[in-house]
This record gives structure tokens, sequence and C-alpha cells, in this order.
């Protein structure tokens, strides 16, 4: 009698893109054998050796025929892409009809492995503010996807470029920068701002199962893809959500521990919640995204700039407006076609007297402007203003380590770097 002895596969496991996977079935001289290759998705299909494809149908065909020369039998297989993964089962049958069996002492009448197809997953970018999105043209806009297979390993980049965000609002006031007129650097982000690895995000909503009153324990319908110290940023139709600080640096109640069996968190703060509210979860920070999502991410290079009012980038860029009248010896300046200013802004143009040229004040209705000395100006006066813009766009790269275990969308936080121009 002749033996089956083992049988094995490149990779257990592979992504879910198309491929040809080998394998090898290791026995002693003449040994025969059958190999069957199950799909196990519904309906369950075989693989057919001739045809090179999984078919619904069974047929001879589906079923390899094969003798050891050696020590072992070589093939190979065609795993068609599938972007909700898939598990294929290898059977491997000792065929006694010409004296073969498996190895002695294996009580098992056939070998059997199995192959695991990852899913697929994508990955996206995006914004987002808890300011008034009334300010932000172009906030929460997903752009720079990318796909791959659930757990991937990859050094897959995500190129985020020009993503534009813009005031809309009349009086189109825009977005305060830093600038240097002594230096010819102007309107420019400070270092303090730019975006860094914990201003990124990923958010997990679900729904309460239970009420609670001033409590910091809150059961939910799942926990799935929580993890301890994310964030409670939402709950529908509460005002008890216990978040403090301002814009930009907000502190929010966190998770400080999870019951996975009665999927219950335990909270930072006490907090008041209806039955069958949604409430929304971020992972702040790329270890708290990989906890929650089992992706593994880099945010690189990221920067905020401002834009001149054409949309060009570059460290001339400045706010615009011109004067609806005449000025005699007045610091309060009436203007239009605004285009980005605030209080802290300097205003430069013919016949500014730039020792008297901060803005100090600005009416809700964008006009007048007050300035911190007088001026007289004539009407139609064009003036630049630096210290604000109403167009400014996000660069940066995400790379991907390891694809996450499922479509993940990235979210960059962007209160610290956007801060609103103001009129007081």
């Amino acid at each position: 009698m002749n033996r089956i002895i083992n049988f094995k596969l490149d990779n257990a496991e592979i992504n879910s893109s198309a491929q040809t996977i080998k394998y090898r079935i290791f026995g002693e001289e003449n040994a025969v054998f059958n190999l069957h290759i199950k799909d196990n998705s519904s309906p369950n299909k075989f693989y057919n050796f001739i045809t090179k494809e999984f078919t619904n149908t069974f047929s001879s065909q589906n079923s390899l025929l094969a003798t050891i020369s050696g020590k072992s039998y070589n093939g190979q297989v065609k795993i068609p892409a599938s972007a909700n993964g898939n598990r294929y089962r290898f059977i491997i049958i000792a065929n006694a009809h010409f004296n073969t069996i498996l190895k002695p002492n294996k009580p098992e009448i056939a070998i059997i492995e199995d192959l695991v197809q990852s899913e697929g997953v994508d990955v996206r970018f995006s914004t987002s503010t808890d300011q008034s999105d009334s300010k932000f043209n172009g906030i929460g806009t997903f752009t720079n996807s990318t796909s791959g297979s659930a757990n991937e390993t990859a050094n897959t980049s995500i190129n985020v470029s020009s993503y534009t965000i813009n005031d809309t609002t009349t009086p189109a006031l825009g977005y305060k920068f830093n600038f240097d007129y002594k230096a010819r650097i102007y309107n420019f982000l400070d270092s303090s701002l730019a975006p860094v690895d914990s201003d990124f995000f990923t958010k997990v909503t679900t729904q309460t199962n239970g009420s609670g009153t001033n409590s910091n324990s809150m059961t939910l319908d799942s926990v799935s893809n929580l993890a301890v110290d994310m964030s409670l940023v939402d709950i529908a139709d509460s005002s008890d959500e216990e978040q403090s600080g301002t814009l930009g640096v907000l502190t929010y109640p966190t998770i400080t521990a999870i019951n996975v069996a009665s999927k219950t968190v335990t909270l930072s703060a006490t907090v008041s919640f209806d039955d069958d509210k949604q409430v929304v979860f971020r992972a702040y920070g790329s270890d708290l995204i990989t906890q929650s999502t089992g992706g593994v991410f880099e945010f690189s290079n990221f920067n905020v700039f401002p834009t001149s009012p054409t949309g060009a980038r570059s460290q001339i860029n400045y706010g615009k407006a011109q004067t609806s009248n005449s000025v005699s010896s007045s610091n309060s300046i009436p203007i239009d076609n605004i285009a980005g200013l605030t209080v802290g802004g300097r205003v430069y143009g013919s016949k500014i007297d730039e020792s008297g040229n901060t803005i100090t004040a600005i009416h809700s209705s964008g006009s007048p402007i007050t300035l911190s000395g007088n001026q007289t100006l004539d009407d139609n006066t064009g003036l630049i203003i630096f210290g604000a813009s109403i167009t400014a766009q996000i660069d940066g790269t995400i790379t991907i380590k390891t694809f996450p275990t499922l479509d993940t969308d990235i979210f960059l936080d962007i209160d610290r770097a956007f801060v609103l121009s103001t009129i007081t």
C-alpha cells in the first residue's frame, strides 16, 4: 500500500484580489489521490481543473485524479477576486482502488485544509468640525480613497492634495492666519496649529439600549470596534454630554472599561441619555484607530495653507476689500467686496497710513471696519488685508501600513487649525 502523508498550501491566508495559489501533496511513489477544492460561499461551488473556474455543478472535471511522482505532487489553483472575502476547502482523498491509504494511525478518511481569503476594504479621507458648517464649504467631503484587503500588510499612501475649504457666507471673513509683512511672508499657519497625529480620528456609531440619568455606565446595542480611551462625542437629543473646553481643544467623556458580554461601557464622566438614541464615539490618534479598526496608519507632512482669493497657493496671499466711500481723517472705514479679514489683521494699500492700519473691530455686516488710527482714503480704494483668508487647502500623506478589518473613514478634526475670523 502506498501512503498519502501531508498537504501544504503556499499561503493559508490571501487578500481579496484574484491570484494563483500553489500547493504540494506529499506521499510515497505511485500513491494515487483525488483532490476536490470547494468554494464555501453560497451556493457551494467546486473547482473545475479543466476550465480553471469554480462551478455550481459537479462532474468528473471537478475531481483531480493524480499520482505522486518522487515524494510530492505540485499543483496550482486560480482563486478569483472576492470583495466580500471567502473560504476555500481543499479535500485530499487517498484512492483505495489504486492501493493508496492515508499515513498510518490517521483516523480521518481525507486530509482537509482551508484557505482563507480576506474581504476587500476601502479607506477614505475626510474632514470634520464641531464649529458651524456654514463657515466651511467643502467640510466632510470624501476624497483620495484607496482599497486593499482586510489585514493586508501594505505600504499604501493616500496623498491628500489641495483639499479645499472656504467660507462662502456673507460677509466672507474666512479664517485667521499669521503674517509677517516685513519678511514678505504673508498669511501662514502657526506651526503649533499644524495637524498632528492626535487630530485624526475614526468614528463608531451605535445606539443606546436603555436610558440613564447622570450615569457613567451605558449599555449599547453593540460594542464592536470600541476601545478604552475612545471619546463619546455625541448623544442624540441629549443636553448632558459633559463636553468641556473650547473648540479645537474640546474634552469629551472617554471609555474607561468595556464589558463585551453585557455590551456596556463605563465612562469617565456621568451623562444622561434616553433609550434607542444614536451615540457617536471617536478614536483619536493612530494608536486608538488601530485598536478600533485593526488598521495601522501613519500621518505625515500635513499642513494647512491659505490661498489667495483666486485660489492660488503661495506665501503671497491675502484678504481683500475696497472702500465703499471716501474717508477723511477717520478710523471707521466703509468697505465692500470683502474676501477675508479679521480683527488683528492689518490693512495695506494706496494712501494707507501703516502706523494705524491694524483692524480693531468689524461690524457684523462686514462694514465698516475700525482701524487703530485715522485714515484719509478715496472711494473705491483697493485694500489688501493680511491675517485672514477665505480659502485654505489641506495637504499631507496617510500611509497605510496594514489595512483595517473593515471599511474605514479617516477624519481630520480641523478645529485646531481653522480658527474663524473674529469681528471684536
